[in-house]
């Protein structure tokens, strides 16, 4: 490059106003409410665990939400653009009860099939057991896995 063209380029660059270059680690201003999205459950305590993007680019979130002893399974879907995914569950979300006690949702995954698998624990009978919740792509339970949807492991 010449030391010129070098010169004309610097001086470009320095005029380009800092906002537009974001650092690692900024929050995305693009993304929900500047980089930052927050759902309101049932005016409940939630507590995310595990995340997935779909190959369409939805983001799936799997997670607990509802009062302590009391908790259940919780699967979120926003769209790329973080608004809740009106075709799933109820405006986006899914709420499962597992068991009679706590439920905790520790991790999700989407599946080949575009059906939702949660996974965590549910307190039968004061000890705790390994749970599996599958639902389809619109938020309800697949009735085809274990019972009515729900696997629960000792």
């Amino acid at each position: 490059m010449q030391p010129k063209a070098f010169a004309v380029l610097a001086c470009l660059l320095a005029a380009v106003p800092v906002s537009l270059a974001a650092a690692p680690g900024d929050l995305d201003a693009g993304f929900g409410a500047n980089g930052l999205v927050i759902v309101n459950i049932n005016n409940q305590q939630s507590f995310p665990a595990g995340l997935a993007i779909q190959d369409d680019g939805k983001i799936v979130i799997g997670g607990t939400n509802g009062p302590v002893g009391a908790r259940d399974f919780m699967v979120i879907r926003g769209l790329p653009d973080a608004t809740p995914d009106p075709a799933f569950g109820n405006n986006g979300v899914a709420v499962t009860p597992v068991g009679p006690g706590e439920d905790v949702a520790r991790d999700i995954a989407v599946l080949p099939d575009g059906k939702i698998l949660a996974v965590g624990s549910t307190d039968l009978n004061g000890g705790f057991d390994v749970a599996f919740v599958r639902y389809h792509p619109d938020g309800s339970l697949d009735g085809t896995f274990g019972t009515g949807g729900i696997v629960i492991a000792p």
